[in-house]
């Protein structure tokens, strides 16, 4: 008898990683420096990149998507330093060639690595949310 939880599915991984990709497109929103916007065009250069491996490639993706789902956090009372760490991290989109990658990965390590310590430091973020309120009262950036 068929059991449809049991049952092995056999999906090919490079479908698992397009679908992956895809996942990242968000819709642009221009002034929203604490996301990072992905465009369908910038996941085709990815998957269509012949000079990353699919280990590079699926290392892209997660990282990506990791950070899209931390980016609401507070990281600064200035908006120029998260703006600044998206924009670094979005350049992972415009590897050309393996030489490119390490630096490019580099940049969206340090962006997730300060995303994902304030997502996973709630209290601590709230904290420092809180003291820069006080710190910055009335100051424009």
């Amino acid at each position: 008898m068929y059991n449809p939880f049991t049952a092995k599915i056999d999906i090919d991984d490079n479908d698992v990683l397009k679908e992956l990709g895809n996942s990242l497109v968000t819709e642009k929103e221009p002034y929203n420096y604490y996301r990072i916007n992905v465009e369908q065009e910038q996941v085709d250069n990815i998957l269509n990149n012949q000079t990353l491996s699919f280990k590079q490639k699926k290392e892209i993706f997660e990282k990506t998507k990791l950070l899209q789902l931390f980016s609401g956090e507070y990281i600064g009372a200035d908006p120029r330093g998260a703006q600044h760490l998206m924009y670094d991290a979005k350049k992972v989109f415009e590897i050309k060639d393996i030489s490119e990658y390490k630096e490019a990965m580099k940049k969206l390590d340090v962006a997730l690595d300060i995303y994902q310590k304030a997502a996973l430091n709630p209290y601590d973020n709230m904290k420092k949310r809180l003291e820069d309120r006080e710190r910055f009262k009335g100051v424009m950036f």
